[in-house]
């Protein structure tokens, strides 16, 4: 039996996480949580993460959007599990606001039919071709404050922006380091492509020293290091998560909060996750969510 951990970034709805995290409860699904420092419900998190199986370690760092923070959290938690007395064959990087589609026999099935395939998205050819000499060293090249001024209420308002855009004024050496590749962050990795990523990091420390103050390279650095390296297995069209960037409804958000009219599209994707979920705008979607997986067992 294969063993799966679940890196798991959270900062918000701890209800929620709980109803998701239940349903992957198994005896090879293992659990390693981040509650961000920032979160009002503290307690609340702790309190309901001892009553999950097999979580291995809770830590509390303060997770930055945008920030290198969403790296260094992710690189702590695959480091943590590399060492971990049971040996992981799959690593899945979710967050909170995520949620399964299938139940853990079809999850496991998956993964044991395609080992040892890793799982996450890459730009299109096309975007990488424009994206490379626009977006991306927009993101690299530039100061953001980020990570330095972490306090959610002054992010939202005009005195965080202003102080963003004079921080980009200032000269900053380019970043030449190795060939771009973007895409999204979450992703499920075999234990190969997660071992060559640590073995990377430690054969070039400076690469995360100097990620400090960029904006988004949680969506670059490990797509970067995985794309170098072309001998792994690597699928790059698909990281088995259901998420709507162009929404054929009104949004108030992007990516799109899911509801119950994604229902069909979710379950017709062949992704395992859904995201993003919240209490109260996906409560039909979760039930009937919960009714498919639990049917399935």
């Amino acid at each position: 039996m294969m063993n799966h951990v679940f890196m798991i970034i959270a900062h918000k709805m701890p209800d929620l996480l709980f109803r998701s995290m239940k349903h992957l409860e198994a005896e090879n699904h293992y659990f390693i949580v981040n509650i961000d420092r920032k979160a009002d419900c503290q307690c609340q998190f702790y309190d309901g993460l001892k009553k999950i199986k097999n979580v291995i370690k809770i830590t509390n760092f303060s997770v930055a959007h945008a920030g290198v923070t969403q790296v260094t959290t992710t690189l702590h938690q695959m480091q943590y599990c590399v060492e971990y007395p049971v040996h992981f064959d799959y690593y899945h990087l979710i967050s909170g606001q995520d949620y399964p589609v299938v139940s853990n026999r079809l999850f496991d099935q998956k993964f044991e039919t395609d080992m040892p395939y890793s799982y996450l998205r890459i730009d299109t050819p096309e975007e990488l071709t424009v994206w490379r000499k626009s977006k991306y060293p927009k993101r690299l090249n530039r100061y953001y404050l980020f990570d330095l001024i972490q306090n959610k209420f002054l992010h939202k308002t005009k005195i965080f922006s202003v102080l963003n855009h004079l921080a980009q004024l200032f000269p900053r050496e380019k970043f030449n380091d190795f060939l771009i590749w973007g895409g999204w962050q979450w992703f499920s990795l075999h234990d190969i492509a997660v071992r060559y990523i640590l073995q990377y990091l430690k054969n070039n420390p400076g690469l995360i020293k100097r990620l400090k103050y960029t904006s988004c390279c949680d969506e670059l650095v490990f797509n970067s290091i995985l794309m170098e390296q072309h001998k792994l297995p690597i699928v790059s069209d698909n990281d088995f998560r259901y998420v709507d960037w162009h929404p054929r409804r009104a949004y108030r958000s992007l990516p799109l909060i899911l509801n119950e009219e994604d229902y069909d599209d979710i379950v017709n994707s062949g992704m395992l996750f859904c995201r993003k979920v919240e209490l109260g705008e996906s409560d039909r979607l979760l039930e009937m969510l919960d009714e498919k997986i639990n049917s399935e067992k």
